[in-house]
């Protein structure tokens, strides 16, 4: 049995999308809850962190896995097209509750890992949230859009913070430890 992890339920509970390990590189499939049938959504590689918008329409995932560039790449979750890159570099990805944004993770030589946010429609504005001097990471949007969650190292072990959308003013720790 190939090694299954990163999963990433629907929002219809029907389908879960999941890295699976394979011989040459690992790839995003996406497998029926009621029947178990798999269908395999990349065929070139993928270093994970698989998506779904909240109508199941498309997965968002870190693509690039046998390339230098890679990024954030959103693809029909029916296989149908090309996947588009939309976030290069970037990684982490998770849609915001609208399906036109994406939250993902950029990494700065300066500042580490930072939290971003790019909307479909612009993909070459990305707008920045978080930026501290540490890493953050697998950042998720609530599901009325009016908060962002993230992990950080700030704290010298990795905790969870919260901030406000759109505008990431205050930041507030809710993991004890």
């Amino acid at each position: 049995v190939r090694g299954l992890r990163q999963p990433a339920l629907a929002a219809d509970d029907t389908r879960v999308a999941v890295m699976v390990q394979g011989s040459q590189h690992d790839d995003v499939w996406i497998y029926e809850m009621a029947s178990g049938s798999p269908m395999q959504l990349t065929l070139d590689g993928s270093r994970g962190d698989p998506s779904w918008d909240p109508r199941g329409l498309r997965v968002a995932y870190s693509c690039g896995a046998t390339s230098a560039e890679g990024g954030v790449c959103v693809r029909d979750a029916r296989g149908a097209g090309e996947p588009t890159l939309v976030a290069p570099r970037a990684s982490m990805a998770s849609f915001a509750p609208d399906g036109a944004s994406l939250v993902h993770v950029l990494l700065d030589p300066a500042s580490r890992t930072d939290v971003w946010l790019t909307r479909l429609s612009a993909p070459q504005s990305p707008r920045l949230l978080v930026r501290t001097e540490s890493f953050e990471f697998h950042p998720r949007v609530s599901p009325d859009g009016r908060l962002l969650a993230y992990a950080s190292s700030i704290t010298g072990r990795p905790d969870v913070f919260v901030t406000t959308l759109p505008d990431a003013t205050g930041r507030w720790q809710v993991s004890p430890d």
